[in-house]
């Protein structure tokens, strides 16, 4: 989802919101809070590489501002395996997680539902995202999800079990 805020969105409820990224054209829609949210459209080259288009919007579905904003598609992340599969409740176990398209982003992991990684980096030398376990209360069994730039959080199917000392 793209949100962008203004005090535009006090606009008639019969408009017809848009947002344009490159030259395609999907339909958007007021918030309550003063948002504009729209959904990105499947990357129009669909190659999975890095690529750069510009958003603008439109608050009829016709005229477009001349402003825009830069937009990046990542392509999908794919995790493989994670090496230690386990850690102590205490936190601070170094993660690391293996897959394709990790490298040239900036991704957080997370533990669970709510357990964020205090650190994460991608280890060039290794090819993995390493993450810091985060300390929890109990011996548990999580899921580890992964993000990207503040995107939405994925989740990777497999998990990492912390365990008392």
């Amino acid at each position: 989802h793209v949100s962008v805020f203004g005090t535009w969105a006090q606009v008639d409820c019969g408009s017809s919101p848009a947002c344009r990224f490159g030259d395609l054209i999907v339909d958007a829609e007021f918030k309550l809070d003063g948002q504009l949210r729209c959904v990105s459209p499947p990357e129009k080259d669909g190659e999975g590489s890095i690529s750069h288009v510009l958003v603008s919007i439109s608050l009829n579905g016709l005229d477009f501002a001349e402003d825009v904003l830069p937009f990046t598609y990542f392509p999908d992340i794919f995790i493989t395996k994670v090496v230690p599969a386990h850690g102590s409740v205490s936190g601070n176990t170094l993660v690391k997680i293996y897959g394709e398209n990790l490298e040239s982003r900036e991704i957080q992991c997370r533990f669970g539902q709510s357990a964020l990684s205090p650190y994460s980096y991608y280890d060039a030398t290794s090819g993995a995202l390493v993450c810091v376990s985060p300390s929890v209360l109990n011996v548990t069994n999580s899921e580890i999800y992964v993000s990207d730039a503040g995107g939405s959080w994925q989740a990777t199917k497999k998990r990492f079990r912390f365990e008392r000392e």
